[in-house]
């Protein structure tokens, strides 16, 4: 009963998300402009060799292509037959579908080691990526390493563009002691969007 109950939930969950996949795939000259990032430059990671078939690649891109989440960690493992190897893969890959990518970069964290730690830290160096994942990645590093994030996420926090300061404050905030708290009240004092300030004040108070 277990297994066959097992078994309808990843039905509905490749049905509903194959479903997803179709309405969002681009078409014709739609597919360069929108769905894909741009060249990487040189501090991007290696792309990563798999040397898995097309069906489960398909498989792994049907798991990736949900609007409302990541499926648990037991349907990739389930489903897949090297879950991580092909969920890098996609990850890594500069001509996957965004959403292919950012679910990809999201569904690591179910095997947070040093290896994934090392490819968001390099892709977060890499300009050559659309914004979404930027943002995606600091947010990961704080939620999966919150122990070696701050180092990497705290100079966004004086970036130019406002959104990538507010996803800093809010990275910052979800990461557990003193020296994330000191941080927030650093770029309070330099900071000037209201906003901002207002957030900065909020988190920095909670904790007093």
């Amino acid at each position: 009963m277990k297994t066959l109950l097992k078994t309808i939930v990843l039905a509905l969950t490749l049905t509903v998300a194959s479903t997803a996949f179709a309405q969002q795939a681009p078409s014709g000259s739609d597919a360069a402009g929108d769905g894909t990032d741009q060249a990487a430059s040189p501090n991007s990671p290696v792309p990563f060799p798999f040397d898995g078939n097309e069906a489960e690649f398909e498989r792994a891109k049907l798991l990736l292509s949900g609007y409302h989440g990541l499926p648990p960690k037991e349907t990739f493992e389930e489903t897949l037959d090297q879950p991580k190897l092909v969920v890098t893969a996609i990850a890594l890959d500069k001509n996957a579908f965004s959403m292919h990518r950012k679910h990809a970069l999201a569904a690591l964290g179910y095997w947070a080691d040093a290896g994934v730690l090392r490819i968001y830290t390099q892709l977060l160096q890499d300009d050559g990526l659309r914004e979404a994942i930027h943002h995606k990645l600091i947010l990961l590093l704080a939620k999966h390493f919150p122990g070696e994030a701050l180092g990497h996420i705290e100079p966004y926090l004086s970036h130019d563009d406002l959104q990538f300061r507010l996803t800093a404050i809010e990275a910052i905030r979800r990461i557990p002691g003193d020296k994330a708290v000191e941080a927030l009240r650093v770029a309070k004092k330099s900071e000037t969007n209201k906003v901002a300030l207002e957030r900065l004040e909020k988190y920095t108070r909670i904790v007093r």
